[in-house]
């Protein structure tokens, strides 16, 4: 085995020990899932003879001097154990691939018609070809849309794949690419190392290869791409994260994910100047992804996780100014700790703070008042009364003048300049609504990681990922170490644009006067077409509920379940549909266990619950259009 002797090193040996014992999770959850394997496959049956027309595959194989023998044939066996059978494969053998492992490939194409052996630089009479030019020919042929998916030699599609990614297809007639969870496979041929994925996430996609793994193409999502290079360098782990941005793009809406492991992807013993190398290719296509597009920013390896991308983007010229809106009530040494940090260590030009106080009494609050009162950023609202957070909010966003409103509690805490310069970077991105900080209990470890619908005591409302984990925590996926998309963000620091806020009319204090206010508000921005990013960039210290207490009174426990069942009111299966958080994970915490139960219905399944004949919403709204 090849020794990891590179910067990389570091990060990836603390990995071992915890992989080990998910290792050992995962293939007990694993024997459970699949008890039912063989009454799924007469399901799987049932639904494809529901249809008499289905998507056909191409599979495109490619093999070079690294391409093991066993490992590949492995491959094409997975192909011809599919259940179902309409597929192709095209073996496209590079100029180093190893003449004995072609020889082999060839035996099994002359006895297996579906399989084709094209060897690079090989000339017919037609002259040379190349992929998309095989992807047009069989386009032609037969009848039903085409998918073309890519596979590295070693890995193996599960054998249901095919069938699911067919059915997914009859299912949405708009879907341009689909994708699906994955795991890895060892020497031994054991599974570990599951990724339960999100649905798509396009600030996601840019920090890993989000879709990779079983990504199935339409034809004319191919053609459309326009001039591709070789098969073989479009599958090089750089080259197909800038291929699949470019895809995303143009296949979006059309983009469905499969919430179940179709995809095993084989153990590479790589060196650490090889996984560099992957590394510095994937991130040099992102850059020339967002070039293309007139993005200006920085692509580099993520603090902590190098494997992955952290995408700086340029700030204009002129920050818009930001109105910091700090509800209080007493409490001065948590309001004096959160003011020094904005006024003296946060680097951000233009900041104005709207100190909202809600009736504090205290001689050493009211002093701090006074002093802060000369500097000319700092402005006081009294608003008396009953403690109601969004009341309270909302009407500090109605005095603010700034372009953009950071609602900040007062038992927050700076710990570097950059953090809010970070937030406004992406928050100034097209379609984004709120974003959300990195925020960390005093004990080091993690408060808020981002939102998860349906988490968290009582009723399932929502709850925090990653809470309680360590501040440098690593799941094998980085996802504590890049910027991603969140169903909500938690409101204790919270940037959003204040025509954004004020378009959606606020927060709710009527019906939230504390909780969830701020998931029902990023949910109500997600109806108006927005989404939520969360960055591990801007890292404050959050002292949860100090300058208010927990809700463990008669009357706060009343108003705390008032508000629950209100949310299960407005927003019902929403609440546990979150599409960032795979419906294979449990919502007992937020640390990605798998659930016992997944939650999600499986696409054959969705088939056979329909009448026979009946065609999906979506392609009654297609005809009808």
């Amino acid at each position: 085995m090849r020794r990891l002797g590179s910067p990389l090193k570091p990060y990836l040996t603390p990995l071992l020990s915890d992989l080990a014992d998910d290792a050992r999770s995962y293939r007990a959850w694993l024997a459970q899932q699949e008890r039912l394997a063989a009454q799924e496959e007469r399901l799987i049956r049932q639904a494809l003879a529901r249809y008499d027309r289905l998507s056909r595959f191409l599979v495109i194989l490619p093999l070079d001097e690294e391409s093991d023998a066993a490992a590949t044939l492995h491959s094409l066996n997975a192909l011809r154990a599919q259940l179902y059978t309409e597929w192709r494969v095209l073996v496209l053998a590079g100029q180093g691939a190893v003449a004995g492992l072609c020889a082999k490939v060839g035996e099994i194409a002359a006895e297996e018609r579906r399989i084709k052996l094209h060897r690079k630089g090989e000339r017919r009479a037609d002259g040379e070809r190349d992929p998309v030019s095989f992807v047009a020919e069989m386009a032609e042929e037969g009848e039903g849309p085409l998918f073309v998916v890519p596979l590295g030699a070693g890995d193996c599609l599960a054998r249901s794949a095919l069938a699911e990614v067919a059915l997914t297809a009859a299912l949405h007639p708009s879907a341009r690419l689909i994708y699906s969870d994955e795991d890895r496979i060892d020497r031994d041929g054991r599974r570990h190392t599951p990724y339960f994925k999100p649905d798509f996430d396009p600030e996601l996609m840019l920090a890993q290869n989000l879709i990779g793994g079983l990504a199935a193409y339409r034809a004319d999502l191919i053609a459309e791409l326009g001039d591709l290079p070789p098969a073989a360098d479009v599958l090089a782990p750089g080259a197909a994260h800038g291929l699949l941005l470019r895809a995303a793009d143009l296949a979006h809406p059309g983009i469905e994910h499969i919430p179940s492991i179709l995809y095993h992807r084989r153990d590479r013993a790589l060196n650490g100047r090889e996984l560099e190398a992957r590394a510095a290719a994937a991130r040099a296509s992102v850059a020339a992804y967002l070039a293309a597009k007139g993005i200006t920013a920085e692509v580099g390896p993520a603090p902590g996780f190098p494997a992955l991308h952290r995408i700086a983007y340029a700030l204009p010229e002129r920050l818009p100014r930001i109105s910091v809106i700090i509800p209080t009530r007493d409490r001065a040494d948590l309001l004096r700790s959160c003011l020094e940090g904005l006024l003296g260590r946060t680097d951000y030009p233009d900041l104005e703070i709207w100190i909202i106080d809600n009736e504090s009494r205290e001689p050493e609050t009211l002093a701090l008042f006074a002093a802060v009162a000369e500097d000319p950023r700092v402005h006081r609202l009294s608003i008396p009364g009953p403690f109601n957070y969004s009341r309270l909010n909302n009407l500090a966003a109605a005095a603010a003048r700034g372009e953009f409103l950071l609602l900040l509690n007062n038992d927050v805490k700076v710990i570097e300049p950059n953090w809010l310069k970070e937030m406004m970077a992406l928050a100034l991105r097209p379609g984004v609504g709120a974003v959300g900080a990195k925020l960390l209990y005093p004990d080091e470890t993690i408060q808020h990681a981002g939102v998860v619908l349906g988490m968290g005591w009582p009723e399932g409302v929502a709850g925090h990922l990653f809470c309680h984990a360590p501040r440098h925590h690593r799941d094998p996926y980085g996802l504590t170490h890049v910027a991603r998309s969140a169903s909500a963000v938690t409101a204790a620091c919270l940037l959003v644009r204040r025509d954004v806020f004020l378009e959606v009319g606020g927060f709710d204090e009527v019906n939230l006067a504390v909780a969830f206010t701020d998931v029902d508000f990023c949910l109500r921005l997600a109806e108006c077409g927005y989404r939520h990013v969360w960055t591990p960039h801007a890292e404050l210290y959050h002292f949860e509920s100090a300058s208010r207490g927990k809700d463990l009174s008669m009357e706060k426990a009343e108003r705390l379940y008032r508000e629950i069942a209100f949310m299960r009111r407005r927003w019902g299966e929403v609440l546990d549909t979150d599409p960032y958080w795979n419906p294979n994970l449990g919502l007992q915490d937020g640390m990605r266990r798998l659930s016992e139960t997944p939650r999600h219905m499986p696409v054959w399944l969705e088939v056979l619950g329909r009448p026979p004949g009946a065609a999906p919403r979506e392609a009654r709204e297609l005809s009808e259009a």
